[in-house]
C-alpha cells in the first residue's frame, strides 16, 4: 500500500494502491452474454431540497469500473482499483499508481463484462493515467462530466469504486475543502477535500455531484489506520480534463511554463488591497510566456481561467496542467488596478520537469499487496 508519512501519526494513503488484490483471480478475458444496459433514468429529482442520490448512484455506478493488474513474472492478480469510463470508445481514466508496473491490465465493468486495456498514457507527477479498453466497447457507459470549479464547500458529492476489491461501492458526504495544493503528495497538488468514506482500491475511482456528474476522480485519504477517516481527497475534473488531453496527443504529460515566480500574499496586503486571497508575483523572466503576456513584477493573480489562486502551490499546478501552447485567462491586480491578461504557457526549460518543493522518497510500495 502506497503511504507518505506526514508525522508520527498520520498518513496519507493512495486509496487504490492495489493493497487489496481481489479475492479470487478474475476470470480470463472473455466477457460473458452481454446484459443490456437499463435505460437512462431521468434527470435526478429532489427530496426535501436534497438530491435523489439514489438515482444518482445507480446511473453513476455504471460508468466506473474495477480494475486489476498483473506484474511480469506473476501468475496471480498483483494489485486492484478504480477506473472512470469516458466514451464509449473505451477511454477510461485512473491513477498513476493503481497501474504503475503492471505487465496486464483488466477492468470489470457494473454489468460484469471483462475487457483487457492499453495504457494511452500515465505520469506519477499529477498520478493520473488514461487507459483504452481493448474489443467492442459500444456498449459501454460513458460519465457525464462536470465543471469542479463550480463546487461549493458542504455540497453533497459520492464516492464510486472497488473499496477492497468489493466492486460497485457507494459512499455518500460533503465537500470538505477546495485547492488543497500542498498535501504533499504530488508534484503538482489542485485537490478538493471530501469526507464521504474512500478505501483502499478506491483510487481512479469516480467523486459525483448531486446532478451525477463526474467532478473529481478520488486519489488518497489521510488516515492513522489505513481505512477512512473522514478526509479523503480527488483530482478536481478540470484538472485531470487538461491532463488528459495531454495524454490523448501526446502520450505524456508535458508541463505548461509561465516564467515567473510567486508567493502568498501577507495579510497586510491582502487587507490594503480589499483581497481574500491571491498570489504576489515575484521575478518574471525576461522573453518567457508571462513577459510576453503583459505580467510585471509586484502584480496579483487572484485567478487563472476563473479559478481562484489562493497558494502559489495552486498557481504552479494549474499553470503545470494546464501543458504548453495553452492560453490563460489571469485575472491581475496592478496597484488598484484590475486587468484581464492572457497568457500562452510555453514548455517547461530542461531541468524545471519536476517542478516539486515535496520530497518523493517517502513513497514507497506502489501498488504490490
Amino acid at each position: 500500500m502506497v503511504l507518505r508519512r506526514l508525522t508520527g501519526l498520520l498518513s496519507l494513503v493512495a486509496a487504490g494502491c492495489g493493497g487489496t488484490p481481489p479475492a479470487s483471480p478474475p476470470a480470463p478475458y472473455s466477457s460473458p452474454a452481454p446484459m443490456d444496459a437499463p435505460a437512462s433514468p431521468p434527470p435526478p429529482a429532489t427530496r426535501g431540497g436534497y438530491p435523489d442520490l439514489t438515482t444518482v448512484a445507480e446511473r453513476a455506478s455504471q460508468s466506473v469500473v474495477s480494475i486489476a493488474i498483473w506484474k511480469p513474472g506473476r501468475d496471480q492478480p498483483a494489485g486492484a482499483g478504480s477506473g472512470v469510463i469516458l466514451d464509449d470508445e473505451g477511454a477510461i481514466v485512473t491513477n498513476h499508481h493503481v497501474i504503475e508496473g503492471a505487465s496486464r491490465i483488466q477492468v470489470r465493468t457494473y454489468d460484469r463484462r471483462l475487457y483487457n486495456a492499453e495504457v494511452v498514457g500515465s505520469d506519477d507527477r499529477v498520478d493520473l493515467a488514461l487507459l483504452r479498453a481493448l474489443g467492442d466497447t459500444s456498449k459501454l457507459t460513458p460519465i457525464s462530466v462536470g465543471d469542479s470549479s463550480a463546487l461549493r464547500l458542504g455540497e453533497w458529492v459520492l464516492a464510486v469504486g472497488n473499496p477492497y476489491g468489493l466492486g460497485r461501492t457507494v459512499t455518500v458526504g460533503i465537500v470538505s475543502a477546495k485547492g488543497r495544493a500542498d498535501v504533499g503528495l504530488l508534484d503538482f497538488e489542485d485537490f478538493i477535500q471530501t469526507d464521504a468514506a474512500i478505501n483502499p482500491g478506491n483510487s481512479g475511482g469516480a467523486l459525483i455531484n448531486g446532478a451525477g456528474q463526474l467532478v473529481g476522480i478520488n486519489t488518497a485519504i489521510l488516515s492513522r489506520s489505513g481505512g477512512s477517516q473522514g478526509i479523503g481527497f480527488a483530482i478536481p475534473s478540470n484538472v485531470a480534463g487538461r491532463i488528459l488531453e495531454l495524454f490523448k496527443a501526446h502520450g505524456a504529460f508535458q508541463r505548461g511554463y509561465i516564467g515567473a515566480s510567486a508567493q502568498e500574499l501577507n495579510p497586510e496586503m491582502a487587507e490594503s488591497l480589499g483581497l481574500a486571497a491571491g498570489v504576489l508575483i515575484g521575478r518574471v523572466t525576461p522573453s518567457g510566456p508571462a513577459d510576453a503576456g503583459g505580467l510585471r513584477t509586484g502584480d496579483v493573480v487572484t485567478s487563472i481561467d476563473d479559478e481562484l489562486v489562493e497558494t502559489s502551490g495552486r498557481l504552479r499546478t494549474l499553470i503545470a496542467t494546464g501543458g504548453p501552447g495553452r492560453k490563460v485567462v489571469l485575472a491581475v491586480v496592478r496597484g488598484k488596478e484590475k486587468l484581464t491578461l492572457t497568457v500562452e504557457l510555453g514548455s517547461a526549460p530542461a531541468g524545471q520537469s519536476q517542478g516539486s518543493e515535496h520530497p518523493k522518497s517517502s513513497i514507497t510500495g506502489g501498488n504490490e499487496p
